[in-house]
This record gives C-alpha cells, structure tokens and sequence, in this order.
C-alpha cells in the first residue's frame, strides 16, 4: 500500500499512470498531480510544492519497483 501524505492509501498494482506536476488554481504555493486508477478512476493530489514532488516521486518509484 502506499500511504500519500497522510491522505490517501492506494494499491501500489491499481495504478496506471502518473500525471505531471501542475500548479494549483488560484494557489502559488500549491502543486497537483493525478494517479490514474485501474477502471478509470482518477485521484487528484493536492500538496504544497516540495511535498507534491516528493510524493509524485515516491508513487512512480513504489509501482516501478512492483515485482
């Protein structure tokens, strides 16, 4: 499982991809990204900007890591 800032546990094998690192909306200090879900689900992660990219950087290493 991989537990996301304290705000979400997701299934490492229900991902199917990774967004970029886009800008918050009305929110400079604010970065998202999108994981892409199995069936077609989408969650939306909102964090400041150098939790944003470690946590980005934590998902893609823990599903490529996936035996």
């Amino acid at each position: 499982m991989i537990n996301i800032a304290d705000k979400y546990v997701i299934r490492p094998d229900h991902i199917s991809g990774v967004s970029s690192l886009l800008n918050a909306p009305g929110q400079p200090a604010m970065r998202l990204f999108e994981v892409y879900l199995s069936g077609g689900q989408t969650l939306t992660v909102k964090l400041a900007t150098d939790a944003a990219q470690t946590a980005r950087k934590m998902v893609i290493q823990t599903v490529n890591n996936l035996p």
